[in-house]
């Protein structure tokens, strides 16, 4: 990305919604990160988790790591993710994606979807530790997907998570919407997700 489009990306937001309680962030093409360089450098560490669904243990579809601050851990589904330390690239993004924000994170979780019959139901993060007066920030690589946000009571707001795009859910979005990324059968590629957080 040339130097002008990277002043341009951080003098604002591409996008801002603002309603119902759904704050975010959007900024589009902002790091042109190949997939390749993003998945070589995390590609040892991504393992199955292990999800509890009325009291019985399924391994997700999805493969999963984290990196973070020394001694940060995020616990999710009942599994502890103890933090591995930060590669070269990840810190690059990271260091990015604080500037954009306005926020410093030290934890950052990253989800890899090998085609569309991989995906997340409607869920809040809403685990202990979670700072919830900070923003969740995520970082989409490779294959372009549907995120949905739902809110009883309130229509679905869908928009196309594509590679390079950073989304800022600022408070109180995680408080009164839930998220997903739906499977899509007509998805054929990977994608990697990068979720930057700060925990407490």
């Amino acid at each position: 990305m040339s130097r002008e489009k990277r002043k341009e990306q951080m003098d604002g937001p591409t996008q801002t919604v603002q309603k119902n309680g759904l704050c975010l962030r959007v900024w589009n093409d902002v790091l042109n990160v190949p997939f390749s360089v993003i998945h070589g450098e995390v590609k040892d560490d991504l393992q199955k988790s292990v999800v509890k669904i009325f009291g019985k243990e399924y391994k997700t579809s999805r493969t999963m790591c984290s990196f973070g601050d020394e001694g940060v851990s995020y616990k999710f589904n009942g599994n502890v993710h103890e933090a591995r330390p930060y590669g070269q690239c990840i810190t690059s993004i990271k260091n990015v994606v604080e500037e954009l924000v306005g926020c410093k994170f030290n934890f950052c979780l990253v989800n890899h979807y090998t085609n569309g019959s991989e995906g997340i139901g409607p869920h809040r993060d809403n685990e202990p530790g979670l700072d919830p007066n900070s923003p969740i920030v995520s970082v989409s690589f490779g294959a372009a997907r549907d995120f949905v946000f739902k809110r009883k009571g309130y229509q679905n707001y869908a928009m196309l998570l594509q590679h390079g795009m950073v989304v800022s859910m600022d408070p109180p979005t995680n408080e009164l919407w839930k998220h997903t990324l739906p499977m899509r059968a007509n998805c054929n590629d990977a994608r990697i997700n990068l979720t930057f957080r700060k925990m407490n």
